[in-house]
């Protein structure tokens, strides 16, 4: 080959395309761990902290503390509360070990130490006062975010819940989470009880803002916001902030209606974190009774839409224009104090597919109605009206009441035969002609409801 077919040979030639396997979905994941591990301010203990502890605890009781070496003392933060007698109660222990901290100037025992006053912060526990004042002077020899106390005081006990719920609050610039990051406390710090204080300064202060603004729906989901991480409440570690967060939502509410959108987005938001109160009452517990009434007072409104919506697709249209207008009458009077609905099988499966239309969680919960029942499409409304137990059936049913104190009056909240639901009531009436009147009139003898035929008929 001589030169000139070389370089023509060499002009015509281009590079193979190559291609690479794409990258292991292991290297993607070990990335990922990689980026959390260095997000997450925790730092791996690399050191028996029983063993420490033990250790910690025979030298105080020698008054000699030459066993305990400068790393040991780097680590005492990781054990300061474990145990029946945690060291952080000991405030000789505390003394000595702070002096430690302060000689040796270690920049990780500190970060350790202000991981335990933000994890387990309890503005009335004289150790972590005693704590927090060593840090307010320590965390000021290194320039980190800790020493910047200009938004948030991270180690004036008294007063930095308030001043983080306000640094959140008005960073509206940034979602409540990216503001959590800024001043400190992002990653696994987030639901710490120095955040669960200041969310519930926060929940204080929402409630006076509801209660001057009724339609403040933007500050109630900044709130909300805050308060979730990955679908779950972020500070149950707290005592009393989910209580706190729910009293906020609801107590504004005793004596007047809310907005529709303000109503629906608590309700769903409730329901999400604390679930149904009629059904799982532990979460709601430490709960003031107003702001449960509420709750409840908004869950027998969806219980009574549910069924109404229901039965109009199911039933004749005319069967059910007369009982809307007379149940809606109890319910808009405050009469109603608590609904529940039953359905056989077809008006289940279509109240499941409104829920999910309409994704309202509030519609998500009712009883069944056994299998045996005799008509798919069958339903029944419970009501608790006064001290009397109201079942009311679609499809050519009965209205059956039961008297306070009946044995045989069906309890709500659960699933049902049909015998449950019509035996030993104490009065019973069918749809036919003035049953309205009928029925007022059985529930004005035994409660002193009373009503003008107007209104419900």
């Amino acid at each position: 080959m001589n030169f000139e077919d070389a370089l023509a040979k060499l002009a015509a030639w281009s590079p193979k395309k190559v291609a690479f396997p794409p990258t292991p979905v292991m290297v993607h994941e070990a990335n990922a761990v990689a980026k959390r591990l260095r997000e997450v301010s925790a730092s791996v203990n690399l050191i028996d902290l029983d063993d420490l502890r033990r250790r910690l605890s025979q030298a105080r009781s020698a008054g000699d503390w030459t066993s305990i070496s400068t790393r040991d003392w780097r680590y005492v933060a990781d054990c300061l509360g474990a145990g029946q007698s945690p060291l952080v109660d000991d405030a000789g222990f505390l003394d000595e070990y702070l002096a430690r901290l302060k000689d040796q100037l270690s920049r990780r025992a500190i970060s350790r130490l202000i991981r335990y006053y933000v994890t387990h912060f309890d503005p009335a526990h004289q150790g972590l006062r005693k704590i927090a004042a060593f840090l307010q002077v320590a965390v000021g020899q290194w320039q980190w975010q800790w020493s910047d106390k200009e938004a948030v005081d991270m180690f004036d006990v008294s007063n930095a819940p308030s001043q983080l719920a306000k640094y959140v609050r008005r960073s509206k610039e940034m979602p409540a989470a990216d503001a959590m990051e800024a001043a400190g406390l992002g990653g696994t710090l987030y639901g710490c009880k120095l955040a669960g204080h200041a969310y519930i300064a926060a929940a204080n202060g929402l409630k006076t803002f509801i209660s001057n603004n009724p339609s403040s729906l933007p500050a109630i989901r900044r709130f909300a916001s805050w308060g979730v991480v990955d679908s779950r409440f972020a500070f149950d570690g707290t005592s009393g902030a989910a209580a706190r967060m729910a009293e906020a939502m609801l107590l504004p509410w005793v004596d007047r209606q809310p907005p529709d959108d303000v109503r629906s987005f608590i309700e769903s938001h409730l329901l999400a974190l604390l679930h149904d109160l009629r059904i799982e009452r532990s979460r709601w517990l430490d709960v003031a009774e107003d702001a449960k009434r509420v709750m409840r007072r908004w869950l027998t409104r969806a219980s009574l839409e549910q069924f109404l919506d229901v039965v109009d697709r199911t039933a004749q249209t005319h069967m059910w224009a007369a009982r809307r207008k007379f149940w809606n009458a109890y319910y808009e009077n405050k009469f109603m104090l608590e609904a529940w609905v039953a359905f056989a099988k077809d008006g289940a499966d279509l109240a499941k597919r409104l829920a999910a239309e309409k994704e309202n969680p509030a519609i998500g919960n009712f009883g069944l109605l056994e299998s045996g029942a005799r008509d798919k499409t069958q339903a029944v409304l419970i009501m608790q009206i006064g001290e009397l137990l109201v079942a009311d059936w679609s499809h050519n049913g009965k209205c059956h009441v039961w008297l306070s104190g009946n044995p045989s009056a069906p309890k709500l909240y659960r699933s049902y035969s049909r015998e449950d639901l019509v035996t030993g009531s104490d009065f019973e009436k069918m749809h036919l002609g003035a049953w309205q009147s009928d029925v007022h009139e059985y529930i004005r003898r035994n409660t002193g409801i009373r009503m003008m035929s107007r209104d419900y008929m």
